[in-house]
């Protein structure tokens, strides 16, 4: 039976970023099902801001590594925080590079009925979830799969403990749920 593969990332290149805790969390949650996980940090891959003008030989080798990482994994487990009520820019920037990868031109196929699961935590009362909406936006019209139950943390900066613990129970279950829907809807989908 093959095992669903998830690449788990946040949308922020802070260090102590409380939706790379969420994120991780999340990840050693999924330990729990029998899937395959890989927690990518998107501060080991920097990209300079999106250029079209870029010739395939110009284009960044993080680029091609995360678009790689990308394509292997069957799903994706995203946390994002939200700038200015929309999707983050390292976020964005992100999906510009690996949509338009020389591999990958002329058609954005990295994306078609790729599997995603959406989570945000902020300090506001919103919980990110003004930036989700847009990422759902932008990860649907590039043909994913982006699945119903969602995460939003509000008041995150004391959702964790020192150890990087979701305290809150009502939170882990939430969480929990997104990472059930990821799972059992995602290996259906893998078997077909």
């Amino acid at each position: 039976m093959t095992k669903l593969k998830i690449l788990a990332f946040a949308g922020s290149l802070r260090k102590d970023s409380i939706n790379k805790k969420l994120i991780k969390w999340a990840c050693l949650e999924l330990k729990n099902f029998d899937v395959t996980v890989t927690f990518v940090d998107l501060i080991d891959y920097p990209l300079p801001i999106y250029n079209p003008d870029l010739t395939p030989e110009e284009f960044p080798k993080n680029a091609i590594i995360l678009e790689k990482l990308m394509l292997e994994n069957d799903a994706w487990l995203i946390a994002s925080p939200e700038n200015n009520f929309s999707i983050t820019s390292v976020l964005k920037n992100l999906i510009d590079y690996v949509s338009r990868a020389p591999e990958n031109k002329p058609n954005m196929g990295l994306f078609t009925n790729k599997i995603v699961s959406l989570m945000a935590a902020s300090p506001s009362g919103f919980g990110g979830v003004r930036g989700i909406t847009h990422i759902r936006e932008i990860l649907t019209t590039l043909g994913s799969i982006v699945l119903p139950a969602q995460a939003t943390l509000s008041n995150a900066y004391v959702a964790f403990d020192e150890q990087g613990n979701l305290i809150d129970i009502i939170k882990q279950k939430a969480v929990r749920v997104v990472l059930a829907q990821l799972v059992e809807i995602g290996s259906k989908l893998i078997r077909r």
